[in-house]
């Protein structure tokens, strides 16, 4: 059998979750960029993965490694056969909506990195179709949780708040759909091991629930009793960053079973324990003693 471990508790080294579902997967395939590690089986093809933590690249790395990347690992493990091939995509493919959007909205990418995701999201789902594969694709939302890179908003939050400070912080009515890593490997488990009459779907993961940065702000100064008050706008809202940014996950929910069994509060104190219990050495970001 395989499953998958969830690194982001020190002092529980692996809290395992079992396949759902369908029994053995003999291969699996997964490209993610969740902070958790493949605890597979030698019959089972790992794949490349990264961590949530690396920035977005520069645009003229991001062809090469979400377009080329993808397409190599795809047309590889189609030689040698899998059961699974799950691509992760980004929310960033549908680009700026004013509303939750559904999987079958028009693309709009608003930047070379979202338009990257899209084109392996296309890729994978006509090689799906027409190669009658099962290459489910997660469009994921703000994932967060233990590992995350040092430099993002959370940990930023976590470790300035230990000290009883905050960062620097934008607009406060940009927004953001956050999911707990741990409920987004429930994600891949299932997208994984279950299958439907449709070839290469594609998934909405988030929570459905729309956090500013003003009220996630307000959640880590009472989590962390941080006195000093936010200074808004001290630093500039990025090119993607928008007032309006909600996950529609209806068809995961249905579908798959899948529900997000955390709200952001509870993550966060979550991953506030992992600070806590002092992240291991390889972790740049490490709280201040």
């Amino acid at each position: 059998p395989w499953y998958l471990v969830n690194r982001g508790h020190r002092k529980i080294p692996e809290i395992v979750k079992s396949a759902p579902s369908g029994g053995t997967l003999r291969r699996l395939m997964v490209t993610t960029s969740q902070p958790c590690r493949l605890r597979l089986p030698a019959s089972i093809l790992p794949a490349a993965r990264r961590t949530c933590s690396l920035p977005i690249p520069p645009s003229a790395k991001a062809p090469p490694t979400n377009i080329q990347g993808t397409m190599s690992l795809l047309s590889a493990c189609l030689k040698t056969g899998f059961e699974a091939f799950v691509n992760t995509g980004s929310s960033s493919e549908y680009g700026f909506k004013d509303h939750a959007p559904a999987e079958t909205e028009p693309l709009e990418p608003n930047s070379h990195y979202a338009i990257t995701k899209a084109a392996a999201t296309l890729f994978c789902r006509h090689t799906a179709q027409a190669q009658q594969v099962h290459v489910p694709t997660l469009r994921l939302y703000s994932v967060f949780g233990p590992y995350e890179e040092p430099g993002r908003l959370l940990p930023a939050l976590i470790m300035r708040g230990l000290n009883g400070e905050l960062p620097p912080l934008a607009d406060p009515e940009v927004a953001r759909d956050l999911i707990y890593v741990d409920d987004v490997v429930e994600a891949y488990l299932l997208a994984a091991s279950t299958r439907t009459s449709e070839w290469g779907p594609v998934y909405n993961v988030g929570s459905g629930v729309q956090a500013t940065l003003r009220e996630v702000v307000q959640v880590a100064r009472d989590a962390l009793t941080i006195a000093a008050e936010p200074v808004w706008n001290a630093m500039p809202n990025r090119g993607w960053d928008a007032k309006m940014w909600v996950s529609d996950n209806r068809k995961i929910r249905s579908q798959l079973g899948w529900q997000p069994r955390r709200s952001f509060a509870e993550g966060f104190g979550l991953m506030l324990d992992w600070f806590h219990q002092g992240p291991p050495a390889t972790y740049t970001g490490k709280a201040p003693r």
